[in-house]
């Protein structure tokens, strides 16, 4: 089969006014058949967002985001997955290529997003 996978989207108030409302959307417009997209509550880090967990995680990690283990968020179970920050734009979706979405620009400038994106995430 095709891709299957569960993109949440933080809908804190913080990732809120980042544009949580606009990635919902353009996720769900970008999403493969087989892939959903829901919110979730706050994932941290606050101020970087809008804030995605990406589940499940891909054999290897993905690159651009960090591991989680599954957890706990106001009652509710949300599984292991892979948080990005600041997912925006359809280039910042190309990210998520393991879970079925267009893969980023590979030119030099979509390679020096992925490792700025790679050296703040020991700021996660």
């Amino acid at each position: 089969g095709g891709p299957t996978g569960k993109i949440f989207i933080c809908t804190s108030s913080q990732c809120c006014k980042d544009g949580a409302a606009q990635t919902r959307k353009m996720l769900e417009d970008l999403a493969p058949k087989g892939v959903t997209v829901e919110s979730i509550e706050c994932l941290g880090p606050c101020g970087s967002g809008p804030n995605i967990l990406a589940s499940p995680a891909p054999p290897g990690g993905a690159s651009g985001g960090r591991s989680v283990d599954s957890q706990r968020k106001a009652g509710k179970a949300f599984p292991a997955g892979v948080v990005f920050t600041g997912i925006r734009t359809p280039s910042d979706a190309g990210l998520l290529a393991p879970w079925g979405f267009d893969p980023v620009d590979n030119g030099i400038f979509g390679s020096l997003k992925l490792a700025f994106r790679n050296s703040q995430l020991d700021q996660v």
